[in-house]
């Protein structure tokens, strides 16, 4: 069993291995079939999950509004009816052509758009600096891998996008998950989750600004005995156990990333998880995200094109 190990490195492994093509197959062959797998070559991995803060110490404060370009891969999914647009999901840009997302969104929008952050200003402008214009893309196919909205679990779909994103310097993929990322334990490590969701759940306000928080992958445990769901490998609890900051409707979809080095490279951010679910009343305490990791392999079989 997977659960009785001696080492976090080889829990992790047992992770990766669960979540594989083969569940037969050892640890060491479950990350190899990951790292060589062929539809890495349509995913830029030298030039992924970088951002123009990333080289400039201090620049960023961990806080509630993000700076403009600071989360250049995340993607607002939305509905497009005439004139009117209405968003109601989050999801992360992974090459020109497709986008990771949450499966309880459904499968109702149509539209995305890419390089936004104040959703009430036409171009976004900040300390003498503008973003290029917004781009809204057509939705052309949802992939979906059986989700089960009882247990929350499988809740991840990938999404293809009719055009090709033209990629800026707020327009960029995030990085998925290859070498040391997979492996290390992130138990007790900070990451970050970004999204445009309610910054109040009881009077349903939410951000005009891309929002942030900043908080730790904690134990399983934690998690199941707040939502008494069972909770496993393939899903992650981050947040604070008596509440502080937290992910909150319409954040549904966004990526949880984490700032790393996945070999002798210099860091870039990586994805490692998906918001799913949590409390009624957010900030209440911790929620429930997807781990990324253990659906690897089937996220990689989807990216056929870039």
């Amino acid at each position: 069993m997977c659960l009785v190990i001696l080492s976090s490195l080889l829990y992790l492994l047992c992770i990766i291995a669960i979540g594989s093509a083969s569940s037969s197959k050892e640890p060491e062959e479950a990350v190899s079939s990951i790292e060589h797998h062929d539809n890495w070559r349509h995913l830029d991995r030298k030039n992924c999950g970088r951002t123009r803060y990333d080289d400039i110490r201090g620049r960023i404060i961990d806080g509630d509004e993000a700076k403009i370009g600071q989360f250049p891969w995340l993607v607002r999914i939305g509905v497009r009816i005439s004139k009117i647009r209405l968003f109601t999901c989050a999801g992360s840009l992974l090459n020109r052509y497709y986008v990771l997302s949450a499966a309880h969104c459904g499968d109702r929008n149509n539209i995305v758009t890419l390089g936004e952050h104040n959703v009430l200003t036409p171009q976004d402008c900040e300390a003498g600096i503008c973003a290029d214009p917004l781009q809204e893309i057509n939705i052309k196919r949802y992939h979906f891998f059986d989700y089960n909205p009882k247990d929350h679990k499988r809740d991840f779909s990938l999404i293809l996008l009719e055009n090709a994103v033209v990629y800026n310097d707020f327009v960029v993929p995030v990085c998925l998950p290859h070498g040391k990322v997979l492996t290390e334990d992130l138990t007790g490590k900070n990451v970050k989750v970004a999204g445009w969701g309610y910054t109040n759940s009881t009077t349903h306000d939410q951000a005009v600004k891309l929002m942030y928080i900043v908080a730790p992958i904690i134990d399983k445990s934690v998690c199941n005995s707040i939502f008494h769901h069972g909770m496993d490998e393939t899903q992650l609890c981050i947040g604070y156990e008596h509440g502080k900051k937290d992910s909150c409707s319409g954040d549904s979809g966004g990526p949880v990333t984490k700032f790393m080095k996945a070999s002798t490279t210099k860091r870039q951010h990586y994805q490692i998880g998906i918001v799913s679910y949590g409390l009624v009343d957010c900030g209440g305490g911790p929620a429930i995200y997807t781990n990324v990791i253990h659906y690897m392999p089937k996220i990689l079989d989807i990216i056929t094109k870039s």
